[in-house]
């Protein structure tokens, strides 16, 4: 899945790129945020989107990644972005 904006597109990291993140994160909250959202991802496989780190990518010819965000997992009533 891809969402594309005018500027940028957006996707969401598959599990093992996920896990590249977490190896190198070096703040523990940071660390332990992601891992619980690799966890989500993976025993929520059909709502995995709403678990996983999202990309932000210019949509230029330089495909720089300029940030990331995510969800707060996926709720009976509503999603939190944050």
């Amino acid at each position: 899945m891809r969402v594309e904006t005018e500027r940028m597109y957006l996707y969401p990291l598959r599990d093992e790129e996920m896990r590249l993140v977490i190896e190198k994160e070096s703040d523990p909250e940071m660390k332990q945020a992601y891992t619980e959202m690799l966890e989500g991802s993976l025993s929520n496989s059909d709502k995995r989107i709403w678990y996983a780190i999202w990309n932000m990518e210019l949509k230029d010819e330089s495909g720089i990644i300029v940030g990331d965000f995510c969800f707060k997992g996926f709720g009976a009533d509503y999603v939190e972005l944050e």
